[in-house]
């Protein structure tokens, strides 16, 4: 669908309920339709505000901008001094229908080409058809906010694996539904939750449709959205400059850029190679259950659906000489209780569509609380490796305030249900947590050395052998481009990593290096 998109600023000054206003007049022409809109805006004294988009609900609709307000955080919220706060954006349509995911799209890129917006946050609430049309947004452009707050809407949990990355805060009032159902909000969050998503639910007690009148005069409300997981909406080039300023040239691991990969492949998680020109892969949460082989040019060679398996967040792939081992231990949010690895013979039949495959479950012996406190979310994982008759796991830390502690456990490879054996910890020293979690391994058995990946480090750990690890065998070797590192894996003297898919412009590449050039940088670098 094409925009044509003409502007009309208007520059009218209005006062609405009381407060001085801004109200600017638009039209979006696409190849079907035209949509005629304004939207009211405010002139928040906080310097370089965060931007929040409201939409309004079928009641709004007019050309009376006073019927859109009337129930927005800007009316809402005035007692709070919301409009302090944010630049509240307040669109309105005339249109008997739901709010179109392209319109919106195009309205915030004009907001913040127009008004020079340029804080990296951006909110979009919306109530009612408005919070139906914020999850339409978010499922088709789940990279654009920093974070989701639909008020008695709904969505479709089918799309809901698009979602699980955003932090979204659904609310609606627990009587807004027919009995014996759940709410719009609760099936679209259960959904993403099942994903591993950070969707959150809150049920608003002795309510019925109008939820949004106690949700916006809630300064919780607005502090959990300035809140919400700043880590995620940090940029590469910034850490890429804090690493350059903490090393030198020729502490950095250079690496060659084999091919792009297929776009399928865009959200690869886990890699293995057995033979030259041949490399194995998945996909996490949300994507089929397929295991995947691509050459290095990137072509998808073979892909095999799993039977009896599902991708709830497949992170790592492993393979020990005699089976692969398809790793579903995502656990973003750190609410799972059981985690599932999908054991699969080779070599198989290459002519099958359809691989079967034997379950391996297990739970963590430590872990209490679902979610445990932010300073003991430690339970995330995406790094296997196998050693012998066991699979070692090694935990992606997302602690607040993040410490840089890496736990690692072993179950064994029997496929049946286990408790997974606590092994040990260790730091991976200081550094941001979009730095230093690990998010890939490999085991180079002949010499025992452990390989872990981060986006922006590789950590080598010399002399193990499946026993604890402390800091003397431990050394940081830092990438010389960040990006988000999924896949780490070798073969004869050349380690090979991938990288996901980043908003669709950066990563989604096969890479090698020389396996000597990682081990003299190891014996250089200072630990």
């Amino acid at each position: 669908m094409k925009f044509l998109v003409n502007f009309f600023f208007i520059i009218l000054s209005a006062s609405v309920f009381g407060q001085e206003l801004k109200i600017d007049h638009f039209n979006f022409v696409t190849d079907s339709i035209t949509y005629e809109l304004k939207y009211a805006y405010n002139q928040p004294s906080q310097k370089n505000p965060p931007l929040l988009i409201y939409l309004h609900g079928v009641e709004g609709r007019g050309s009376d901008i006073n019927r859109a307000l009337s129930n927005s955080p800007f009316i809402l919220g005035e007692k709070l001094k919301v409009q302090d706060k944010f630049l509240i954006i307040t669109p309105q349509t005339y249109r008997p229908i739901d709010w179109n995911e392209g319109v919106v799209d195009a309205l915030i890129s004009q907001i913040i080409e127009t008004k020079k917006f340029n804080n990296q946050k951006i909110f979009l609430t919306g109530i009612s058809m408005g919070g139906n049309g914020v999850f339409k947004y978010i499922t088709k452009y789940p990279n654009k906010v920093s974070a989701a707050a639909p008020i008695a809407g709904w969505g479709d949990p089918k799309q809901a694996c698009k979602l699980k990355k955003l932090p979204i805060f659904a609310f609606h009032g627990e009587l807004d539904h027919k009995e014996g159902r759940k709410t719009g909000s609760e099936n679209m969050v259960n959904a993403i939750k099942a994903c591993d998503g950070k969707a959150q639910v809150f049920l608003l007690k002795n309510t019925g449709h109008d939820a949004w009148t106690k949700t916006y005069s809630s300064e919780e409300f607005y502090s959990m959205l300035l809140n919400s997981d700043p880590t995620d909406t940090k940029f590469e080039e910034e850490i890429e400059n804090e690493i350059d300023a903490k090393h030198s040239a020729d502490d950095f691991l250079t690496y060659n850029k084999i091919t792009d990969l297929h776009s399928h492949l865009n959200e690869n998680s886990g890699l293995v190679t057995i033979q030259e020109n041949e490399f194995w892969t998945v996909t996490d949460s949300g994507n089929p259950p397929y295991l995947y082989s691509f050459d290095t040019t990137g072509k998808i060679i073979d892909f095999y659906k799993i039977t009896g398996a599902s991708n709830n967040d497949w992170e790592e792939l492993v393979f020990d000489g005699s089976h692969f081992f398809i790793c579903d231990i995502g656990n973003n949010q750190n609410l799972r209780k059981n985690f599932q690895i999908y054991k699969i013979s080779f070599p198989f039949d290459r002519n099958l569509s359809r691989l079967p495959s034997e379950i391996i479950s297990f739970n963590l012996p430590d872990q209490n609380a679902y979610p445990p406190e932010k300073d003991d979310l430690n339970y995330d994982m995406e790094a296997v490796v196998s050693l012998r008759d066991s699979l070692y796991i090694f935990t992606k830390n997302r602690t607040n305030p993040y410490n840089g502690i890496v736990k690692f456990y072993s179950i064994p490879k029997t496929p049946g249900n286990h408790t997974a054996k606590f092994v040990g910890s260790f730091s991976v020293g200081e550094g941001r947590m979009l730095e230093t979690f690990i998010t890939g391994a490999t085991y180079l058995k002949n010499s025992n050395i452990l390989l872990l990946l981060s986006y922006a480090n590789l950590y080598v750990i010399s002399g193990w052998n499946g026993g604890p690890i402390n800091e003397n065998m431990l050394t940081k070797i830092p990438w010389k481009s960040f990006s988000q590192k999924e896949g780490i894996t070798y073969l004869n003297d050349k380690v090979y990593f991938t990288d996901e898919k980043y908003k669709g412009l950066l990563g989604g590449t096969l890479n090698s290096l020389s396996l000597i050039d990682i081990l003299k940088k190891s014996k250089k670098i200072i630990k």
